[in-house]
């Protein structure tokens, strides 16, 4: 009888064969271990020399296996097996498994939110592993696609919030009674100007998303691939600018300007000497009475800043300190931003000019409607968030 037959034939061993301690257990559930069992009984009743090497020789179980085996004495399945598995089909994923995984994602810690899918599936109770084939229908981007179509849920960059001190979280519920004191409705902000630095960077981008046919043939096509060399940032063909822009009621100014250092950091020279007097003339040249809103940005509250505002304007209001949620201008700049790099921009002058097209698009009315509504925002800071971060 050869090998192949017996390992077919021993699906479990006789009852008879079976010693007693193994009977208190569950079933054998494997032809290999079966026939390991019974190989080594039927010699141990017959009293037949038997050693491992001899078993190895004529059924190929090595060694290590027959020891784990009987050491054990539990079921187990042969990794190495050249055996079909038994086990019949692999389970295909469900709209239940993905509402499982949704239903995990929703109520875990936000510390595991960003995990791979896989692990999180497998939390969920979903994925098994299946170590001798793989199971497409459990693959990363199946999870995804599938949990996404049921939920929605797919990944996004993570909102960014300010992380308050108790002394910060005072200070900003004080500055919100304050304002709301001095300017309780809307109308009463149409005055203010809320001003801000944006940064820019131009060039090629670092990795490159390339729109192709799905499958591996295109994936892989030379055509489509993106070389080691070209997938770090090339200093030399990166070109940064700075533009200071105010947003108010019915009003939209910005400027280029330059600091000398490449990440635009503002310093109070070119504060006083070239931002704060070309605004004055626009704001001069249009009339009314303005106030311009500050954060708390060093050369916005220096010393030398507030003296030259005292004596040539214009009126100002300093934020309170980590604020950008209480900054109007603050809301439009991911809108800026998402539309600006819609558009790939080769170099600085491009870059500029790309941005003063965005600029202008903005909607003045959905601007103004943020402004009328600003003491709602501070009305949300003091009284739900008590001077926390808001979701503005």
């Amino acid at each position: 009888m050869s090998g192949r037959r017996l390992r077919t034939r021993f699906t479990t061993p006789p009852r008879e064969l079976v010693p007693e301690e193994e009977e208190k257990s569950i079933q054998l559930t494997t032809p290999q271990r079966s026939a390991i069992f019974a190989v080594f009984y039927f010699c141990q009743q017959q009293q037949i020399p038997c050693n491992k090497r001899d078993v190895h020789g004529v059924f190929k179980y090595p060694s290590s296996t027959q020891s784990d085996v009987l050491k054990t004495g539990r079921c187990r399945r042969l990794q190495n097996s050249d055996e079909p598995d038994t086990r019949g089909a692999l389970r295909q994923m469900t709209n239940a498994d993905a509402n499982a995984i949704a239903t995990y994602i929703d109520n875990c810690p936000f510390e595991e939110k960003s995990d791979p899918w896989k692990d999180l599936a497998e939390r969920a109770g979903v994925v098994k592993e299946y170590r001798d084939k793989e199971n497409l229908d459990f693959d990363t981007q199946t999870i995804q696609k599938h949990v996404t179509a049921v939920s929605t849920i797919k990944t996004h960059k993570a909102v960014v919030k300010e992380k308050h001190t108790p002394k910060q979280q005072q200070q900003r519920y004080e500055w919100c009674i304050l304002m709301l004191e001095l300017r309780p409705h809307g109308r009463q902000w149409r005055c203010v100007l809320w001003c801000d630095e944006l940064h820019w960077m131009t060039g090629p981008k670092y990795q490159k998303g390339v729109k192709r046919r799905s499958g591996d043939p295109a994936r892989y096509d030379p055509r489509n691939i993106q070389y080691e060399k070209d997938h770090k940032p090339d200093p030399d063909t990166q070109d940064h600018f700075h533009i200071y822009t105010v947003l108010g009621y019915n009003f939209a100014w910005c400027m280029p300007y330059n600091t000398g250092n490449k990440n635009g950091k503002m310093n109070t020279e070119t504060y006083i000497n070239i931002i704060l007097p070309a605004l004055n003339k626009y704001l001069l040249e249009i009339g009314g009475e303005w106030i311009l809103w500050q954060d708390c940005d060093s050369a916005h509250i220096s010393k030398k800043t507030l003296n030259w505002m005292d004596i040539n304007g214009p009126d100002y209001i300093n934020s309170s300190p980590k604020s950008p949620d209480l900054s109007i201008m603050e809301t439009w700049v991911s809108p800026l931003k998402r539309k600006f790099y819609e558009r790939r921009c080769p170099s600085q002058k491009a870059g500029v000019d790309r941005f003063y097209k965005v600029w202008n698009e903005l909607k003045p009315e959905r601007i103004n409607q943020t402004i009328d509504s600003y003491p709602a925002r501070l009305h949300a800071c003091k009284n739900i968030y008590k001077g926390l971060a808001t979701k503005y």
